[in-house]
């Protein structure tokens, strides 16, 4: 819902509509609440009666719309028949990113079974070292693939705090250092939720304040699809390597575009 937000804030045109998912079967079936079942036979009637009022269709983050739900129903095939057909020259798109699966733990059968599948390898987003770092969450040691233009960039760093009071210092400092440095675009995220984040008491509505300004906080999770100048991820304990954090961790640091940090709440051992 952060994506649709932003490209319906930065992008509006009297042609395009930006949904969700569950917005869009909202908006399609006339309801206050998403009703997945509802939303399958009012696309089957839309198909024959050929009233879809669409003509193109552009899927993001297509990895995230394999719940069961989804799937069982076929609600993406459904809105790839409406717009892909000889008589309606439409186009449908779905990108999708194999290592963002944090909503679930396989492909969908959509993207398996996709009639065309075109890669992009070209990293568009990440300075080198932050491209490095964020393959190297994943356990990979390949080199990401970059323009031969990129901008090489500072390394990632990593900081240490042991309690709530040091971890405010420490993203104090590194707010400090951003801004110094020209960058006012910052973003913190979290491996975890708002509400038990180290933080949390820290922030309230969104945001966490320093000397009167207000840095946008939210979940790695919730900030897929977006980026900024500056991320810190904080919150990186035992408790978050139980999960799968690699790959909320490369989700989160893969949004940064110029400086990447962490702030880790481990002792010296651990």
């Amino acid at each position: 819902s952060f994506l649709k937000d932003y490209l319906q804030n930065t992008y509006a045109h009297s042609n395009v509509d930006y949904y969700t998912i569950d917005g869009l079967a909202c908006k399609l079936c006339d309801t206050i609440t998403p009703n997945y079942n509802r939303l399958k036979e009012t696309l089957e009637e839309m198909y024959l009666e050929e009233t879809f009022p669409y003509k193109h269709i552009i899927i993001d983050e297509g990895q995230d719309f394999g719940k069961e739900r989804l799937n069982d129903i076929a609600i993406i095939e459904l809105l790839k028949s409406n717009v892909v057909d000889e008589d309606k020259n439409g186009t449908f798109y779905l990108f999708y990113d194999k290592n963002q699966m944090v909503q679930s733990s396989s492909l969908p059968s959509y993207i398996d079974n996709s009639d065309c599948k075109l890669t992009l390898y070209r990293n568009c987003r990440n300075t080198e070292n932050i491209a490095i770092t964020s393959l190297r969450l994943l356990g990979s040691e390949k080199r990401p693939r970059l323009f031969d233009d990129a901008i090489i960039g500072d390394s990632p760093e990593m900081f240490f705090a042991e309690n709530v009071t040091k971890t405010v210092v420490t993203i104090n400092s590194i707010i400090d250092s951003a801004w110094e440095s020209g960058y006012d675009n910052i973003q913190i995220l979290t491996c975890k939720t708002e509400e038990k984040s180290i933080i949390s008491d820290e922030c309230s509505t969104g945001t966490y304040l320093y000397k009167a300004k207000k840095i946008p906080f939210t979940t790695c999770r919730k900030y897929k699809g977006l980026e900024a100048d500056v991320i810190i991820i904080v919150d990186l304990d035992n408790e978050v390597f139980t999960t799968n954090a690699e790959q909320v961790m490369y989700v989160g640091s893969s949004r940064a575009r110029y400086k990447f940090f962490l702030v880790a709440n481990i002792g010296a051992a651990e």
